[in-house]
């Protein structure tokens, strides 16, 4: 039996194009309708929970296995997918969003907490997966600067610098998940933090962490402000490399009051990076972002999360780390038995799973 050629629309929809093959079917991908309401509702959960099943199998995996195992698995195509390289000839094998590398965190945090700090340890590994990742490594960090504690960050100096190693000291408060602060836009976050009028930052807005909502933000990950004139963005990468755009960081200024008079980038790195970051990286200078040097200072730190602390984050237990000169790990306000500075970082655990779609949280 013949069918009609498929049109230029279909093909775009259902099939990846390659090279030496022509179109093929994209058993890794679902197409939804959204001309009916009731038809894309139901369509959307079944697909997600389809997803979040696939998601649970890959966690309860043991040993977990290879993203490429994945496409052997009829369940596997809900979360990998083959991206076409080398002109169609090849494929490279991926986790299809941010969104699912983050249910699967989630999954493991619920189900299998140790087996999803494997997870992160596997993709790492593996150089075609570095972008899964830094999602897992970014999806620890913000739940690590959440937590609350103290944090030592050390200063990117040029090499010509006169002074010594320069630690930058600040405190992040705890905020339960169910109590997150997220901003929309640089507007949204000015409403929640400056004073009636604008004028000036709210003092009460000092030490509280806030994150993005729905959208990436191409020059911050996440920000904090140290005091009433001085904040801090915080750039999460398991890259080599990482460079500051200056776009985000000049909208974040319009949009905040004019008091703010010094930035502090901070580059959030796992600990096998410290080395790469030594010296100053490619960031915006005071002009790029709509102010005068006179008037603005930005200066870049590293913060090293130690694989220990991912793991503690991962695993969702309780943890006590004794402070290290120069070890950039997280520590708590209270004082030990030696006088040392400790914290304890408590997450009740959860192991129930409801299967609902939609991670727990987080919005992607």
């Amino acid at each position: 039996m013949q069918y009609p050629d498929p049109s230029p629309e279909q093909i775009e929809r259902l099939y990846t194009t390659f090279t030496c093959l022509g179109p093929v079917p994209r058993t890794c991908l679902e197409v939804i309708p959204t001309k009916n309401n009731s038809s894309y509702h139901d369509k959307l959960v079944k697909y997600l929970r389809e997803v979040d099943q696939a998601c649970r199998n890959l966690i309860r995996s043991t040993p977990c296995p290879a993203i490429e195992d994945l496409l052997d698995e009829e369940s596997g195509h809900q979360i990998a997918i083959m991206e076409p390289v080398s002109k169609g000839f090849a494929y490279d094998t991926r986790i299809i969003t941010r969104w699912i590398a983050h249910k699967i965190a989630e999954k493991g945090e619920k189900r299998q907490q140790h087996n999803g700090y494997l997870l992160y340890k596997s993709l790492c590994i593996q150089p075609s997966l570095q972008t899964a990742a830094g999602w897992f490594f970014e999806r620890y960090a913000h739940d690590w600067l959440r937590r609350g504690g103290t944090f030592h960050a050390h200063e990117l100096q040029n090499r010509n610098a006169p002074t010594g190693d320069i630690i930058l000291t600040f405190h992040t408060v705890a905020s339960p998940e169910d109590r997150i602060l997220y901003f929309s836009t640089t507007k949204d976050l000015a409403e929640q933090v400056a004073i009636t009028g604008g004028s000036a930052i709210k003092p009460l807005a000092v030490g509280k962490y806030f994150l993005p909502y729905s959208r990436t933000q191409e020059s911050f990950d996440g920000l904090l402000f140290h005091d009433v004139d001085t904040i801090i963005l915080f750039q999460f990468t398991i890259a080599a490399r990482h460079e500051v755009k200056a776009h985000g960081i000049k909208d974040l200024l319009g949009a905040l009051p004019n008091t703010i008079k010094a930035i502090e980038l901070i580059f959030v790195i796992p600990e096998h990076r410290t080395g790469n970051y030594i010296r100053p990286r490619t960031v915006p200078v005071p002009r790029a972002v709509g102010r005068r040097p006179e008037n603005l200072s930005i200066t870049q730190y590293k913060l090293v999360f130690r694989d220990r602390d991912i793991e503690s984050v991962a695993v969702n237990t309780r943890i006590t780390t004794t402070q290290e000169s120069g070890t950039g790990s997280a520590h708590g306000l209270g004082a030990g038995d030696d006088g040392s500075q400790q914290a304890e970082h408590t997450e009740q655990e959860d192991d129930s799973d409801d299967g609902a779609p939609g991670p727990s949280g987080w919005r992607y």
